[in-house]
C-alpha cells in the first residue's frame, strides 16, 4: 500500500510538470491554452528520458519535434490567409500574457491524452512516464500532432509501438 500511495506521489508530480511545462511552451508560442503538442514537448524534458527515447526506437529525431509543430501552426494560419510573421496582424493580437492566474487552460487533447495515459499507467501498474504520454497523444486522429506526426514521416502505430516497448523495458 505505500508503495501505492508513493507511486501515486510521483505521478502527480510528473503530471503537474508537464503541465506547468506545456502551460509555458503555449504561452511562449503566443497561445492561451496549451495542446497535446505542448504536452509531448514538456514531455520530451522530463528527465526520466523516456519520451526522447520512444522517437529514437521509432527511428525520429525527438529534437525535431518542435521546429515540425511550429510549421503545423505556421501553416494553420496560411490556411487562414496569414502569415505566420504578418506584421499586420502582430498589431491587431494583443501580446500574450504572462503567467495567467488560475487553473491552467488547456484544449480537450489535453484532457483526452491525460486520461488515456492514466488508463494506460493503471492498466499497466507501471509508473507515469514521458512514454505513455507520447503514447497516448500519438493515438489521437485529428489536431497538431497528428498533423505534426505526418510532416515528420512517422506513422502513429510506429510511435504507440516504440513506446510501449520503451515502457514495457522499464518494468
Amino acid at each position: 500500500m505505500l508503495a501505492a500511495l508513493r507511486r501515486r506521489r510521483a505521478d502527480m508530480a510528473t503530471i503537474s510538470r508537464v503541465l506547468a511545462g506545456a502551460e509555458q511552451r503555449a504561452l511562449a508560442d503566443g497561445l492561451a491554452r496549451a495542446g497535446a503538442e505542448h504536452v509531448i514537448l514538456a514531455a520530451l524534458d522530463l528527465p526520466d528520458g523516456s519520451a526522447r527515447r520512444v522517437f529514437a526506437r521509432a527511428g525520429a529525431d525527438p529534437d525535431g519535434f518542435a521546429p515540425a509543430v511550429a510549421a503545423q501552426h505556421a501553416a494553420a494560419l496560411a490556411a487562414a490567409g496569414i502569415a505566420a510573421d504578418d506584421a499586420a496582424l502582430q498589431e491587431r493580437i494583443p501580446p500574450a500574457p504572462g503567467h495567467p492566474r488560475g487553473p491552467m487552460r488547456s484544449d480537450p487533447s489535453v484532457e483526452r491524452l491525460l486520461r488515456d495515459a492514466a488508463a494506460a499507467v493503471k492498466r499497466d501498474g507501471t509508473p507515469l512516464t514521458g512514454a505513455h504520454l507520447v503514447r497516448a497523444a500519438a493515438s489521437q486522429e485529428h489536431g497538431t500532432v497528428p498533423r505534426t506526426l505526418r510532416h515528420l514521416g512517422i506513422a502513429p502505430g510506429d510511435l504507440i509501438a516504440a513506446a510501449t516497448a520503451e515502457i514495457s523495458a522499464a518494468r
